[in-house]
């Protein structure tokens, strides 16, 4: 399993401090691609990477393309991971992401 790999430094936005999904440390520097997790570093990301992939669009985006692209693919699962990819997005007030991806 890939991590997040893009990284990119969090820009400050209203004063608002971002809490680093591993740790709790404040002004994480670092965020997913996903823009849904903060890390204060590389190492704290890692750390989280188990947790954070069930919930990561960026990951299951990825997870279901390849499982559409398989051949032979199983249909079923095809069916569960869109789901699951629908059901973050929604938990995660991504309405117009979860559109796409449930049609």
């Amino acid at each position: 399993a890939s991590l997040c790999v893009h990284h990119q430094p969090e820009q400050r936005s209203g004063g608002m401090s971002k809490v680093c999904s591993s740790c709790g440390k404040h002004d994480a520097p670092l965020r997913c691609q996903c823009k849904a997790a903060y890390y204060c570093s590389q190492v704290c990301q890692k750390n989280n990477w188990s947790a954070h992939k069930a919930k990561c669009p960026v990951h299951l985006t990825k997870a279901l393309e390849k499982s559409k692209g398989r051949a032979g693919a199983d249909e079923r699962l095809i069916a569960k991971e869109t789901f699951t990819l629908g059901r973050v997005l929604l938990d995660q007030d991504r309405m117009k992401e979860a559109e796409t991806h449930m049609k």
